[in-house]
């Protein structure tokens, strides 16, 4: 007798074996194990869905920093959506469970990170989890179609991020010279004020020491003729997510 999946010969007690050709099906399992163990899980290299461009807000601004992760292993940081400015001299790691940026060979930080689709990566950091956005799939778009929150002179506005968060602020100023003052209960904030144009900055502060040692700092800033001024805040990292509050005031 012969097996038809194997070609094995049946001879009474005695089976023979002949050399055949592996079957389809068997071939199919042999790629598919083969990308899910080189691709899926390939410890201290490079994992295929994590390459890319990233941002880690939900929606994109201008100045939104991107991440660029590349198959070979390096990571180039961008300040601005643009992609104009490269900031080389990095690299990256996964095993498909832990992503670790390794900024300028010097700064390695290791996060938990989970696909959630092709193009959204869930990371999570000493508890607290945040999101990467694959560039142009952002949720919410660019900010300045979502719509703002009206804001009035020597009026505090508060409100609380999470990490990935970005917000949208407007007020309508008169040609003046303008304070502005912001505190955040945890991390790092990073504030952007743009003219009407949507593109063009007066501000772009983001801040490089724990904010409980700047409680309040304000910015100088001036008009020379009457337009809306837009807001932009935006939380820090993954693990860092807390209430704010800004004002705007004459100088």
């Amino acid at each position: 007798m012969v097996c038809p999946y194997c070609g094995t010969y049946y001879e009474g007690e005695i089976t023979v074996k002949r050399v055949k050709p592996i079957p389809w099906i068997c071939l199919i399992i042999v790629i598919t194990i083969f990308f899910l163990t080189t691709c899926g899980n390939n410890s201290g290299g490079t994992v295929e869905w994590i390459v890319g461009t990233w941002v880690r807000t939900n929606a994109y601004a201008p100045h939104t920093d991107v991440h660029d992760m590349q198959s070979t292993g390096n990571y180039t940081f961008y300040n601005e959506y643009a992609q104009t400015n490269p900031m080389t001299g990095s690299t990256w790691s996964s095993d498909g469970i832990e992503l670790v940026l390794n900024v300028m060979g010097i700064f390695p930080v290791t996060y938990q990170v989970t696909k959630i689709s092709d193009n959204q990566l869930e990371l999570e950091l000493s508890g607290e989890t945040g999101y990467f956005y694959r560039k142009g799939t952002e949720p919410s778009g660019s900010i300045f179609t979502s719509g703002s929150t009206t804001l009035s002179l020597d009026t505090p506005a508060n409100g609380t991020l999470n990490p990935g968060d970005m917000k949208l602020y407007s007020i309508v100023l008169e040609a003046n010279v303008y304070v502005l003052s912001w505190n955040y209960s945890n991390g790092y904030i990073d504030l952007t004020v743009y003219h009407q144009d949507q593109s063009t900055i007066f501000i772009d502060y983001d801040d490089s020491e724990p904010i409980e040692e700047l409680l309040s700092s304000p910015v100088r800033f001036q008009t020379f003729a009457t337009e809306t001024v837009y807001i932009v805040v935006e939380g820090g990292a993954v693990n860092e997510s807390g209430d704010f509050s800004l004002s705007i005031q004459y100088d």
